[in-house]
């Protein structure tokens, strides 16, 4: 694990931070397996602060962190990516960013059969606008990727801004890294971006995953609006706007825009909400505890959660805090957490 950590630090030093988003600078990075957190200049015993992929607040400092099981299978060019988006975390950070995603909220995102197939019609003109070489034509295609927004949002109302949150903060971090890979490796940014293409341009289970398609759409819709010369900087901690809010000021949002009948994005949403009830059945067939107390939801990996009435399934982890106590309570997955009624974040009960 050091010789990897020592190949990153190396690689990383030849990244231009700036270059990436005006100010943003390198930041001090953790790699870490179940038992090591590997720092600069020391190795300490795994603890529960790190968790996940992300940045943290370690003795008073922001620190990237990558979890990091196998060191012989990492491609260090596209992990040096990876840790420059958990960086870029750590400056969003720094600068007091306040739009993060509303991630509690978003797993009420509506079961909307019309909503989902503008939303793949959209997601499939974003895919063509970045295969398109003519500038023309690319912004004639976020012009109606723009209008196709517009439209969704008459239909779901405000619960699309937490879209627009998951594609800024996220968003503008995946940009942030996929740019620091092209500076590292032209053949493999090129390769990246032709994966998030097929994200954005393939039916799967994805598609219905609120929270992750919007890195790839946020990142891929910046490196759009990038190549028109269109800006987008904007100071981050200073600014309440979503990244897709400053964008789509420059387009029409009335445009008119065809929409084939994606007969087929009906059948796959109706199989994931069907799979999504299954896991909760899958859950409760097996002999459950349960706990019932008064408490608040603290931490959690949004990336593996679903909600169906008013339980969450967290298949990694959750941590809660007792409100009559304050002890806090970390949960390994799977578990099921009982909201009470008419909350997001408040729990009467769980089920481990």
């Amino acid at each position: 694990m050091r010789k990897l950590y020592a190949k990153l630090s190396n690689l990383l030093s030849r990244v231009n931070f700036n270059e990436l988003w005006e100010g943003f600078h390198f930041y001090d990075f953790a790699l870490y397996n179940d038992k090591e957190v590997f720092l600069k200049d020391k190795v300490i015993s795994y603890d529960n602060r790190f968790i996940g992929n992300t940045a943290i607040n370690y003795e008073g400092q922001y620190l990237a962190i990558w979890n990091v099981e196998n060191p012989d299978k990492e491609d260090i060019e596209v992990l040096a990516a990876c840790i420059v988006h958990e960086m870029f975390h750590a400056y969003q950070y720094e600068l007091k960013e306040s739009r993060w995603p509303q991630d509690l909220r978003t797993l009420d995102y509506p079961s909307d059969i019309e909503n989902f197939k503008l939303k793949y019609a959209e997601n499939k003109i974003l895919a063509a606008a970045y295969l398109e070489k003519d500038k023309a034509k690319k912004k004639r295609l976020l012009t109606q990727f723009v209008s196709i927004r517009s439209r969704r949002e008459a239909i779901i109302g405000d619960i699309i801004r937490c879209e627009y949150l998951s594609e800024t903060a996220e968003g503008m971090a995946e940009y942030v890294g996929i740019m620091a890979l092209k500076q590292i490796s032209t053949e493999k940014y090129n390769a990246r971006m032709e994966e998030y293409i097929s994200y954005l341009s393939t039916e799967s289970e994805l598609f219905f995953d609120t929270r992750r398609i919007s890195y790839f759409s946020g990142a891929v819709l910046l490196v759009i609006v990038s190549e028109v010369g269109i800006s987008f900087y904007h100071q981050i901690g200073n600014c309440n706007s979503s990244v897709f809010e400053i964008v789509s000021a420059n387009f029409d949002k009335t445009a008119t825009v065809e929409i084939e009948d994606a007969n087929l994005i009906e059948e796959m949403a109706n199989k994931y909400f069907e799979r999504k009830r299954a896991k909760f059945e899958d859950f409760f067939n097996a002999d459950r505890e349960y706990v019932q107390g008064e408490f608040q939801i603290i931490g959690y990996d949004p990336m593996n959660m679903i909600k169906t009435d008013n339980r969450i399934l967290c298949s990694h982890f959750i941590m809660l805090k007792d409100r009559t106590t304050n002890a806090q309570i970390f949960l390994n997955g799977p578990v099921v957490v009982e909201l009470e009624p008419k909350t997001i974040n408040q729990a009467v009960a769980y089920f481990k």
